[in-house]
């Protein structure tokens, strides 16, 4: 059970986590505690694309972009993402490929052609919502991923990993930090704290 979503980052993100590793989630709000909230989690035979477009409420969600683009990563089919709210909302598209995934982008648009696995990376989060995203693919791949820029990830999910190892994820914070080599796409060159995601087998 968990209480009130605090914003749409830290409740949406999760349910794409499970969609893209469980694939199948279901929210429901039990009839004893209205002002609680639960989700029914089970897997279905295959996971099917599905062409988004970001929407001011009630539309679909910018913040949910970036994981979902994850998800659809290792969907069976390509699907269309456009971006209608922010600029350069996809420059975490880059830290995906490195994992293997088949993304092209044209400006605000983006193709997404599943694979049918991702593999182990060394990436880095350029902000709260692609390093969302990355924990996301990083927990379906194969092999252990190591993804730095904690400081957007703190800022965006409280005790992230804890929350999920708790519910059956092999994740951990890196107690030791090798340096981070400099990297031109995001200007990273300084040592940074890694999140250390080994591959979990259904």
């Amino acid at each position: 059970m968990i209480g009130p979503p605090i914003s749409s980052v830290t409740t949406e993100t999760p349910v794409a986590m499970f969609w893209a590793t469980y694939s199948g989630v279901a929210p429901h709000e039990p009839e004893s505690k209205p002002e609680m909230y639960s989700l029914s989690i089970s897997k279905p035979k295959t996971g099917p694309p599905s062409d988004v477009v970001t929407a001011p409420y009630p539309g679909f969600p910018t913040d949910l972009q970036p994981p979902f683009v994850a998800y659809l990563s290792l969907a069976k089919g390509t699907a269309l993402v456009e971006e209608t709210i922010f600029d350069a909302r996809f420059v975490y598209v880059s830290e995906l490929a490195r994992m293997g995934a088949d993304i092209k982008v044209s400006g605000r648009s983006a193709v997404v052609k599943g694979v049918e696995k991702l593999k182990d990376a060394v990436v880095e989060a350029p902000d709260i919502r692609a390093g969302g995203a990355l924990v996301l693919a990083a927990l379906a791949a194969e092999g252990t991923s190591e993804i730095g820029g904690l400081e957007y990830l703190d800022r965006g999910y409280e005790y992230l990993e804890d929350r999920l190892s708790g519910l059956g994820a092999s994740i951990a914070r890196a107690s030791v930090v090798a340096p981070v080599g400099l990297r031109v796409d995001i200007g990273v060159t300084a040592q940074l704290p890694k999140i250390v995601t080994p591959y979990r087998s259904a």
